[in-house]
């Protein structure tokens, strides 16, 4: 069954707050391999990596 919008806003937001929660307690390499997992828009990979430049540091490392 096909997920609704309102589900998947939802989905994305807490893998969004979990990115941030990990990236901030100094966790980024896990951080970096769950947002290599999540399946973001190009402009949400876009402004989570602009609010997280140490994660994009580890992703392009």
């Amino acid at each position: 069954m096909a997920k609704s919008a309102k589900e998947a806003s939802a989905e994305t937001d807490a893998v969004t707050s979990n990115i941030r929660k990990l990236c901030n307690g100094g966790e980024r390499r896990r951080a970096a391999e769950a947002f290599k997992a999540a399946k973001f828009t190009e402009d949400q990979a876009d402004a989570l990596l602009a609010e997280l430049p140490d994660l994009r540091e580890v992703i392009n490392s």
